[in-house]
């Protein structure tokens, strides 16, 4: 066997077993996630997205205020980041 012809059987196993270890990593993730489509997928809906949250014991509520919430950080980010980017004067 010469070197070459080493070096490439070698190259083959180890693309091999990177690729199979990548695979047994990412198939249980690919399952959760597909768990959670299942089970949760009935309750997405508009009023989720747009009614406020219930206490808890009670069913229904949505996420109002964690999207309100989301976009007032980042319009307050936005507010200081990017007038430090367009008028940064060391560029």
């Amino acid at each position: 066997m010469t070197a070459l012809s080493r070096r490439l059987l070698v190259s083959k196993l180890m693309n091999f077993l990177a690729g199979s270890a990548a695979v047994i990593v990412i198939l249980p993730l690919i399952l959760i996630f597909g768990f959670l489509l299942l089970q949760g997928g009935t309750a997405l809906n508009l009023e989720f997205f747009t009614h406020m949250p219930k206490p808890v014991g009670e069913p229904g509520g949505g996420m109002a205020n964690a999207i309100v919430g989301t976009l007032i950080l980042i319009a307050l980010s936005c507010c200081v980041g990017l007038p430090i980017g367009w008028f940064n004067p060391s560029r």
